[in-house]
């Protein structure tokens, strides 16, 4: 009878003990599958890259195209506090040209990053901050969140499953933001088992409800991944943005000088 009571009570409290064991390593692993995925779309393998020439397509309901083109740099540091810089400036059509941001972004995460908007219409330099994320990316479907690509920090993960997306092998992360009020609270996206490549991304809003879909076709180059094609649909509005640098469309280790990443620079590149 003893015996019989005192296994009642392991019973339950060994089958918690493998719960919490087995949750507390999904979660690291979660966790560092997360952090491979940002390393992978920010191309930590190379010191710096750069695209040939971007082309942003923004398709309205009805069908009608609107054609942007842009270029983008980014230098890896991670030392002396900085993590990497980058700018991003539109080069067509000519209303537009010139339009530029640029960030440092830092190693403490805890350190929001520095980003300026050029807008040369106005000559002006504005600082944008965090509650800027949300904005339109230069009127297409992507949020500036999501072009500057956000930290595996600004969100809760945890694993939800395990299935193919175009055959490809996948583990299925749920991200909630901790960003309260926010453009979305959860997104779920299918990232590659083996390469920690994102295939597509799922954003809902606080009720649950689907409002937009963000896909991306990857390239193997010179030992790294790199995105050559970004496909959102704006669920809410039936409108569609694709920003497309086409196949080996990004350049690696040219060696850019560090006065590219300036404020300077930013009100002269054109």
């Amino acid at each position: 009878m003893v015996a019989a009571k005192l296994a009642g009570l392991l019973i339950p409290l060994m089958f918690a003990f493998v719960l919490n064991h087995w949750g507390a390593v999904s979660a690291q692993e979660v966790q560092e599958l997360v952090v491979r995925n940002w390393r992978a779309n920010h191309m930590k393998h190379a010191q710096d890259w750069r695209d040939n020439t971007a082309v942003l397509t923004i398709i309205s309901p009805k069908g009608l195209r609107r054609v942007r083109e842009g270029r983008r740099f980014t230098k890896n540091y991670e030392k002396e506090g900085i993590d990497y810089k980058e700018i991003i400036f539109m080069t067509a059509p000519e209303n537009i040209r010139g339009l530029g941001i640029l960030s440092w972004t830092y190693l403490d995460k805890t350190k929001e990053d520095d980003t300026w908007l050029w807008l040369p219409s106005l000559r002006k330099v504005r600082r944008m901050t965090a509650a800027d994320g949300e904005d339109s990316f230069f009127g297409t479907d992507l949020t500036f969140d999501e072009v500057t690509l956000r930290n595996p920090e600004d969100e809760n993960h945890r694993l939800i499953r395990e299935e193919k997306w175009q055959g490809k092998k996948c583990y299925v992360i749920e991200s909630t933001t901790k960003k309260v009020p926010w453009y979305y609270t959860t997104r779920i996206w299918w990232v590659d088992k083996e390469h920690a490549i994102e295939y597509t991304q799922h954003y809902f809003n606080e009720e649950g409800i689907l409002f937009k879909t963000l896909e991306k076709k990857w390239d193997l180059i010179k030992g790294g991944w790199t995105w050559n094609l970004w496909d959102a649909h704006e669920l809410r509005t039936k409108s569609q943005s694709l920003v497309d640098i086409g196949s080996n469309g990004s350049v690696f280790n040219t060696g850019l000088a560090d006065d590219l990443f300036t404020q300077r620079t930013l009100t002269r590149m054109r």
